[in-house]
């Protein structure tokens, strides 16, 4: 199926009549991989073409193994070339010939100091150091005593990732610690202050990140954008209704972030909004503009995700769950357009919200057991579950364990309502005897992830909404 995910694994033991000494060396294709090297096995990667072609090469010539502490494919330049990691040299031993460089040579590596992503936004690699403690040019000596399984190279590089800000109406946010181009490292912990105009308020934060507060912390797991809405806009708050006194001017329309516009905050949990504009000038035409404020943007100010634009003395809109698009929590902001030029035109708004409160929160997690076997001198390939959030509310999760041998990647975050994340889940064979261990996996919630945790609240805190069981096999060492 096009744009589906295949993974393919070379092994020599499969149709070869002597595989005695054979070694997967490399995979020769005329596509750049997004996830790992020429030398990645088993390689992943989606169908993005009619036809294709991947060739697995075996040997029983050592090679010389350039490898990196990242998955996604890092370039560097080996021997004048541009190759990307992993991948392998042949290495000639004895009187071998004809192989780009034999035991006891050297060959000239040379990583940049920061290189993006090719395939990811707002995600980059800076060099950290070399296998042998070099700089980032410099001659490689290849041991001389290569055995017939080659040797291996490693090169380590930090992860970076982007924070990309942009404010709606007049405010700024204010980024702690500050980057001069907006990347910091994988882990950084990074503090948004949202500051607003004189006469204007903060609404909320929107894009990657949800809440009300303005000044919120998170890590920089991944690459973010993040807008904060302002607005002169006066808060309306269900059961008690505003007067509206809209002045006599020879325009039509007054925007929804300016001082004559609303704007109601629909709590987790509600059911219905409705919104009622009762005009007391008469025969006058207004129309009732609404539109949610998550993603609302300058430029798009003159639509409407729902209108009453009809007659009489009394405009009206009610969104439910079942509405296009349906009700969501988060700010409405009620635009009223005038009809009338030249005309002043008076009247009251006013709201309602129904709901039983916020529901329950509702994650599985699929598959509900792992099992994991790798020999003492390795830890075992990382296997995925997937978090699916069956209500109509976001969730920030949490995943913990009481042992310290079981990570989860990401350990924290947010699943949309309706939707689902991966998570990657692998133990850590570090200091483990060889032996059978059990461990389980623990997703809790805090409920609602449209406000980021007050300070000084654990974000780990939560109900117990899903749990893994996990079993790590652990056998002597090759």
């Amino acid at each position: 199926t096009w744009r589906s995910p295949i993974e393919v694994r070379a092994d020599p033991t499969v149709g070869s009549r002597d595989a005695s000494g054979l070694r997967f060396a490399r995979w020769f294709t005329g596509w750049f991989f997004k996830n790992g090297g020429p030398s990645s096995n088993p390689i992943r990667f989606l169908v993005s073409s009619n036809t294709a072609s991947l060739q697995a090469t075996f040997a029983r010539i050592p090679t010389l193994r350039l490898s990196t502490n990242v998955d996604p494919p890092v370039e560097v330049m080996v021997g004048g070339r541009n190759q990307q990691l992993p991948m392998a040299v042949y290495v000639c031993i004895g009187g071998w010939t004809g192989c780009p460089i034999s035991a006891g040579g050297t060959i000239e590596l040379s990583a940049p100091e920061v290189q993006p992503d090719r395939y990811r936004r707002g995600v980059r690699y800076r060099f950290q150091r070399w296998g042998d403690g070099e700089p980032r040019t410099h001659s490689y000596a290849v041991p001389s005593d290569v055995s017939d399984n080659g040797v291996e190279f490693k090169l380590h590089v930090g992860k970076e990732f982007e924070l990309k800000t942009k404010s709606v109406g007049e405010g700024v946010i204010e980024v702690t610690p500050p980057s001069a181009d907006g990347y910091y490292a994988d882990g950084a912990r990074v503090n948004l202050q949202a500051s607003p105009a004189d006469g204007w308020s903060f609404v909320n934060w929107n894009r990657d990140l949800d809440g009300s507060y303005p000044n919120v912390a998170f890590s920089m797991d991944r690459f973010r954008q993040v807008g904060a809405l302002f607005t002169r806009a006066r808060r309306l708050w269900p059961g008690s209704p505003l007067s509206f006194d809209l002045d006599a001017t020879n325009y039509t329309y007054f925007p929804y972030l300016d001082e004559h516009a609303f704007y109601v905050d629909v709590p987790p949990g509600a059911t219905e909004l409705a919104l009622s504009a009762a005009i007391s000038t008469p025969s006058v035409d207004l129309d009732l503009y609404v539109r949610r404020g998550a993603e609302l943007e300058r430029d798009f100010e003159q639509t409407a995700d729902y209108r009453d634009d009809g007659n009489g003395s009394l405009r009206e809109v009610v969104i439910t769950r079942q509405s296009d698009p349906p009700l969501r929590p988060g700010p409405y902001f009620v635009a009223l357009v005038s009809r009338t030029p030249f005309t002043a035109i008076r009247g009251r708004i006013s709201a309602r919200v129904e709901g039983s409160g916020p529901e329950p929160p509702d994650i599985s997690a699929t598959p509900r057991a792992l099992t994991f076997v790798a020999p003492a001198n390795a830890d075992p390939h990382p296997q995925r579950i997937e978090l699916v959030n069956s209500g109509q509310e976001d969730l920030r999760f949490t995943l913990g364990s009481a042992t310290t041998w079981l990570g989860a990647e990401p350990g924290l975050g947010i699943v949309r309502g309706g939707e689902s994340v991966t998570i990657e889940v692998a133990p850590r064979s570090a200091g483990l005897q060889v032996g059978h261990y059990t461990a389980q996996l623990t997703v809790t919630a805090q409920g609602s992830a449209t406000e980021p945790a007050p300070a000084g609240e654990s974000e780990d805190s939560g109900d117990a909404l899903a749990t893994v069981e996990v079993t790590f096999v652990k056998l002597p060492a090759n």
